[in-house]
């Protein structure tokens, strides 16, 4: 069974919670969660917004609103009031 040590400085363990409640109301919690252990302890790598829409739409559940206001940029989606600093962010790189 392959395995890697997960680097804990990869995601925040309070947004896999959510992702994972989210899951759960859209009736996927088990194929999510199995894709997010992939993720964490096969695959690594950081665990940021675009990772967690492409789990959710590689095990079926659609790409929406995960939290207000949610925002798409190209490929990139921002969720929740804190995370307009970081879109404000992204739309200046693109536009560089």
């Amino acid at each position: 069974m392959p395995y890697n040590e997960p680097n804990f400085d990869d995601y925040v363990p309070a947004e896999l919670a959510r992702a994972a409640a989210a899951a759960k109301r859209l009736g996927a919690v088990v194929p999510y969660s199995h894709a997010l252990f992939r993720k964490i302890f096969v695959d690594g790598g950081v665990i940021d917004e675009a990772v967690y829409a492409r789990l959710a739409a590689d095990v079926g559940i659609d790409r929406g609103a995960f939290g207000v206001p949610t925002f798409l940029a190209g490929e990139r989606l921002f969720w929740g009031n804190d995370r307009l600093v970081l879109l404000r962010h992204h739309l200046r790189e693109t536009d560089a």
